[in-house]
């Protein structure tokens, strides 16, 4: 008997409810704003570089990538998917993304 082993990784489906559905469009503007909140108390300087590894579909990354301009903002993600198929809804600014 083989058992399904949970990788923790984000389905499309929870992905595009993240755009639509109140609670967890709330939850990721929540857990965005505890990351803004301690990357401004605890790291003072010019922030030069940063990642997020999980980066799902790329939500909060590009509100750090939009928060923080001059910094180098690399997402990591196992699910190709996710990052493809929210590519095009994302605010670069004119920067660039790649997957």
């Amino acid at each position: 008997m083989s058992e399904k082993i949970h990788t923790g990784e984000l389905g499309l489906d929870y992905a595009k409810g993240r755009k639509k559905k109140k609670s967890l469009i709330y939850r990721v503007g929540r857990r965005t704003d505890e990351v803004v909140r301690s990357i401004n108390n605890y790291y003072k300087n010019d922030i030069n570089n940063i990642a997020d590894l999980g980066a799902a579909d790329g939500i909060m990354l590009n509100t750090l990538h939009n928060l923080y301009p001059n910094a180098r903002c690399i997402g990591v993600e196992y699910n190709c998917d996710l990052p493809r198929s929210f590519l095009g809804t994302l605010s670069n600014n004119g920067r660039p993304f790649a997957v």
